[in-house]
């Protein structure tokens, strides 16, 4: 028997999800409800009782490649939440790498989900390691995309040496790690002039398996996993949120949705990506998906905005079973 919905936090009673995490092809176009421009992707999947992602694609783009600017941070937050527990830290445990400013676990975790702070991106990825974020993307099914520590130092894959304060005292110290060559795709490969090349480099099919894999894995039984949840509610935008906003409006049920959500900007272009999770409190249904925008950020937020009310309106309406 499923146990009852929270209806405040649905997401702590998703179905487990198997790792590595398998996109299930649901048949179903969406071809015609949505409108991107060339370079664009986007990869949509219902998460099922029984832990299948029953996925569409728009024009099958969900292998395409592209630079995912913050959205990576989820990875490595999630991440964060198992070292945690590992070591039997608290979000004040204060951490201090190199001569790096020694910070809580809280602010850094935070800044880097709500405020897509890139100084708690880089510590946190430190923290957790090139290697082991490699080896945890291989576990839940993500072969075509690579994370590196930061797209302005693609070749900076070390960990220096890390000193742990729990109430003013120093408790721990974490050894140096050596440099992590990924056989494949290269890591050390040199962004193109535009941020795109493949300094970080992801899918839409392989962002939506790490959604399904931190929020209906082994991350949900971590100590401040409701934590992480909530931050992700506080990110600094989502068009997908307000594409579903037009959808309570305009149809009679005034469907309400929940969304967690983590954005990605990349200034050279205005091209953006949103990663994230929706609960459909009426259908009860849960999905995650990625979608990447070539172009503009105002052409991003109304190609996103229009794509996810047209997704949703046509499944309310009945139009589309996913």
């Amino acid at each position: 028997m499923t146990s009852p919905r929270n209806p405040e936090a649905p997401w702590l009673d998703l179905p487990d999800v198997a790792q590595p995490v398998e996109l299930v092809n649901a048949n179903v176009s969406i071809d015609d409800l949505v409108d991107l421009p060339v370079g664009s992707a986007l990869t949509l999947a219902r998460i099922t009782p029984d832990g299948q992602l029953r996925t569409t694609r728009w024009r099958d783009t969900g292998r395409l490649g592209f630079y995912p600017a913050s959205s990576i941070k989820w990875a490595t937050v999630a991440l964060t939440l198992g070292l945690i527990d590992q070591h039997g830290w608290g979000l004040d445990t204060v951490i201090q790498i190199g001569d790096d400013p020694a910070l809580s676990l809280r602010r850094l975790m935070a800044s880097t989900i709500i405020l897509s702070s890139n100084t708690g991106f880089c510590t946190l990825h430190e923290l957790v390691g090139t290697r082991e974020t490699h080896q945890a993307m291989q576990r839940w099914g993500i072969h075509d995309s690579v994370v590196r520590r930061h797209f302005r130092r693609p070749t900076y894959t070390h960990s220096r040496e890390i000193k742990v304060y729990n109430n003013g005292r120093h408790t721990q110290t974490l050894e140096a790690r050596p440099p992590f060559d990924a056989p494949d795709p290269p890591i050390h490969t040199q962004p193109t002039s535009g941020g795109k090349g493949k300094s970080n480099w992801y899918t839409t099919d392989d962002l939506t398996r790490l959604a399904a894999a931190t929020l209906a894995g082994t991350t949900r039984q971590t100590r401040f996993f409701n934590h992480f949840a909530n931050w992700l509610a506080l990110t600094n935008h989502c068009y997908v949120a307000d594409g579903l906003a037009e959808v309570t409006a305009s149809e009679p049920a005034r469907p309400p949705f929940i969304v967690l959500n983590k954005p990605g900007w990349w200034p050279g272009s205005g091209s953006v990506l949103e990663l994230g999770y929706i609960h459909d409190v009426n259908r009860q249904a849960d999905y995650a998906f990625a979608m990447y925008h070539e172009g503009t950020l105002k052409d991003a937020h109304r190609n996103t905005k229009q794509a996810f009310a047209s997704i949703f309106r046509a499944i309310h309406q009945h139009r589309l079973d996913l």
